[in-house]
Formats: C-alpha cells, structure tokens, sequence
C-alpha cells in the first residue's frame, strides 16, 4: 500500500511538472490540452527526425570523414539539406530546424558520430560503448550493474548529441568504470 501511495505521488509529480513533454500521454488517456504549431510539443519528435535526417545526409555525404567535431551544427554542413528537410517535414516550425540563430546539432549521439567524423568516428563511439560493455558481461554476475548502466547510457545517447560536459558524459564513464572494475574483480 505505501509503494502503491509512493508510485502514485511520483506519478502526479510527473504529470505536474512535464505536462507539456506529456503531451501524447494526455491525448492517449483523452485530457485535451491545447494546440499551437509553433510551440507543439509533439513538434519536438518531429524536429528530433529531421535533425536526424539531415545529420544521416551529411553523413551519407561525407561518409569517410564527416563535416568535423561539431560540425553538423555549423550552417556550411546543414544548409545544402534544409530544403529537403523542409520538404519531407512540412508541419515542421521554421525555428525547429537549425539556422545561425538555432544551431540545434543533430540531437543524437549516433547519428552525429557518423556525420561529424565519419565511418571510422561512429566505429571509435561504438567501440567506446561496447568494449565496456563486452567485459562486463564477461564479468559474469559482478557486471550486472555496469551492463544496466552503460545500457542506459546507450539509450539516452539517442536522444542527445555529443556535447562535453553533460551529465550523460559522466553517466557513461562510470558506467566504464565499473565495467573496469566489474571485470577485474573477476580476474582475482
């Protein structure tokens, strides 16, 4: 009964503060809330898969080396595909997509890998993840935790691009960490 009164709390916190991020949930449940282009949330997703989708034509453009560190998000490796993206995204808000004002990037750790350095730089990011991840399976039961937390670190890298300094940065280094840590306490 008290972790049925917990999730509930939570769960009332959560729609009161990310209403607005909750926006497909409400519709589901039937609460209506109100629409504007400009400024509808659902727009996010929609913005989320046009980035996406000029960072795959850059990358498809430059496959071998990218556009450079951070260099999806600079006007000279974005601009040739914005009237495509426009095209294949008509509902899409003017300010979604990236301009000098609104360097927006491409939002997802992947997908900037490959456009931002190219085939060999996605391969590098991957190895990043994986190797870590390799050994804690190795580690047997010892790596359970670091396999759960490199496996979030991988997952939330979808939605965020390579940014120094977030929190996703630390997340994944500890989760390395006790990859490292997991493995060689088998080794002993």
């Amino acid at each position: 009964l008290a972790l049925a009164a917990i999730v509930a709390v939570v769960a009332a916190g959560v729609v009161a503060i990310r209403t607005v991020e909750m926006g497909p949930v409400l519709d589901a449940l039937g609460i209506d809330h109100p629409r504007d282009v400009a400024t509808d949330p659902e727009a996010s997703w929609e913005q989320r898969l046009a980035l996406g989708y000029i960072g795959g034509r850059i990358f498809l453009d430059h496959p071998l080396t990218g556009v450079g560190w951070q260099g999806s998000s600079e006007e000279p490796s974005y601009a040739p595909y914005l009237d495509d993206a426009r095209e294949r995204f008509p509902d899409l808000p003017e300010r979604a997509l990236p301009s000098p004002e609104h360097a927006w990037g491409v939002q997802n750790g992947y997908l900037q890998a490959a456009a931002d350095m190219g085939v060999l730089g996605l391969a590098a990011f991957l190895a990043f993840l994986l190797v870590p991840l390799r050994a804690a399976w190795r580690a047997g039961a010892a790596g359970a935790v670091p396999i759960l937390w490199l496996l979030v670190a991988m997952g939330v890298w979808i939605g965020l691009g390579l940014v120094a300094g977030i929190p996703l940065v630390g997340l994944t280094w500890l989760g390395i960490g006790l990859s490292a840590a997991a493995a060689s306490w088998t080794e002993t």
